[in-house]
């Protein structure tokens, strides 16, 4: 059994992910059903989160990314400009369609205004192939 690997700094790097094949989790959807998740208790499963990209999670209100291999990050998924929640994640940046604001995926900070301020992060723990945001 391995230890789990606590995060460090809002993001962690994940042990070796499981390479028994395809899981039919989402793959990139700008808001996405996970196979479990933190409403439930259950976390949610690594491979839900795309490498280079993100998933938002609308009921919880926060978008987890990945933008390299094995490091995940969470923000709060309201945008800094007006309050509207981000809607999607595409080429490395959090977007908000409300008015144009984007978001880098490594960090939060503003890629593009109107929006001034960054995403605030959230812990993410990785606990095997599980998630939680906290």
């Amino acid at each position: 059994m391995s230890t789990p690997s606590p995060t460090v700094g809002g993001g962690t790097t994940a042990p070796p992910a499981n390479t028994g094949g395809p899981t039919g989790a989402p793959t990139g959807a700008p808001t996405g059903a996970p196979t479990t998740t933190a409403a439930t208790g259950g976390g949610i499963k690594a491979d839900d989160i795309p490498v280079g990209g993100g998933t938002i999670f609308k009921d919880q209100n926060f978008v987890i990314t990945q933008p390299t291999a094995g490091i995940f990050m969470a923000f709060d998924a309201t945008c800094q400009h007006m309050g509207c929640q981000v809607t999607n994640v595409r080429a490395g940046k959090i977007n908000c369609l409300c008015h144009g604001s984007q978001y880098n995926i490594a960090d939060g900070s503003v890629a593009r205004g109107p929006s001034q301020g960054p995403l605030p992060a959230k812990k993410v723990t990785v606990f095997g192939d599980t998630l939680t945001v906290a």
